[in-house]
């Protein structure tokens, strides 16, 4: 099945790359100058001062990076003291949502020079789907889930559902990588930890995102056989031509999460004067909305991937009552947090929470 993925909110997946405030980028007038450092090297090698400029660039690089706060001179500097032009060193110049300041930025994930959306991660939250869908539609043993999460490392993902290793059904599910973005299809984000509670931020974070209403082409395709293959009727969305009934896990996953989201959101928040979620609450209403409308068409999901994701989002935990969910937290020694989890990640801009991140849908292609 071919599908269209379209960006809802700002999106992350990490590579583990980052780029550092001292060498690799440049912050001015509202967007990031990415620094070749081919093109920089070399230019300064043909010149008759290379070794004296060098030692120059080294010895910002070495201030900046150790704290010095007597010297004020920073890598912008250097291209303005030496007449050179930024933009012919750069390989991209990109938008910021805010001054960074000298803070390091996390690299999205690239295929070459281009951005995309791996198949892996996708499959994982329809994964995570898929087994939520069944605990809730089949009666399930908590000892027997908590016996496995032992085994495991703590780690579940529905090894007594689909089986393990080569024996897991899952694999009559293939997810192909999304098509390739545009390299200019990025932002550059900072992110706030907000607890529910206070409205207080901390802990920023900055991003390279895939900016909002993009979209790509992917593929789902299930890959099993009836006359051969003989599977359960709970996993019959692994035949061929059956992968539009995932839509409907994937709905009711993310359509009780974000129930889950709205409530805390609108209960938690303690804190003086106007509910600072309210943008994101507004924003997750109309994502109810446009699940209701996939639901009745059959023809597509929303979903939410990458950085930002909470707990719930990621895991299958909203399925438990609130007293099992206790016990469970007791023995993976989850801190005994209320509310739980207590900070969102989320989009700030002018002290207004405006998004949270890495909310997509996806649709069968015309």
């Amino acid at each position: 099945m071919n599908l269209v993925l379209e960006i809802l909110t700002p999106m992350h997946i990490g590579n583990g790359d980052v780029l550092s405030p001292y060498s690799d980028y440049i912050y001015k007038d509202g967007q990031i100058y990415y620094i070749n450092h081919q093109k920089l090297e070399d230019f300064i090698f043909k010149l008759d001062n290379a070794s004296s400029l060098i030692d120059k660039f080294v010895d910002i690089i070495k201030k900046q990076a150790s704290g010095n706060q007597s010297s004020k001179y920073k890598l912008e500097n250097f291209f303005e003291a030496n007449n050179l032009d930024i933009k012919e060193f750069t390989d991209k110049i990109v938008d910021c949502n805010t001054d960074i300041k000298n803070k390091q930025i996390l690299k999205c994930i690239y295929t070459g020079s281009r951005p995309y959306i791996p198949g892996s991660t996708l499959k994982g939250a329809i994964r995570t789907s898929l087994i939520y869908g069944y605990l809730k539609r089949n009666s399930y043993n908590l000892n027997e889930i908590i016996s496995i999460w032992k085994q495991n490392k703590y780690s579940y993902i529905g090894q007594d559902i689909f089986g393990k290793f080569s024996r897991d059904i899952m694999k009559f599910l293939q997810v192909s990588d999304t098509e390739p973005f545009s390299d200019t299809d990025i932002e550059i984000i900072e992110t706030y930890r907000v607890d529910i509670e206070s409205g207080k931020t901390k802990n920023p974070v900055v991003f390279e995102c895939l900016k909002r209403n993009l979209s790509t082409k992917f593929s789902m395709t299930s890959k099993g056989k009836k006359n051969y293959h003989h599977l359960e009727d709970d996993f019959d969305y692994l035949y061929e031509q059956n992968e539009a009934v995932i839509f409907d896990y994937i709905n009711d996953f993310f359509e009780d999460a974000i129930k889950r989201e709205i409530s805390e959101l609108k209960s938690k928040y303690k804190g003086k004067g106007e509910n600072p979620f309210l943008n994101i609450i507004s924003f997750y209403e109309q994502l109810l909305n446009e699940i209701m409308e996939f639901k009745q068409n059959k023809n597509g999901a929303v979903l939410r991937i990458g950085a930002g994701k909470t707990f719930f989002e990621n895991t299958i935990n909203n399925i438990f009552s609130k007293n099992e969910f206790e016990e469970i937290k007791k023995i993976k020694k989850i801190k005994n947090n209320n509310p739980f989890p207590k900070t969102r990640t989320v989009v700030v801009d002018c002290e207004i929470i405006k998004n949270s991140l890495g909310w997509i849908k996806i649709y069968k292609e015309e």
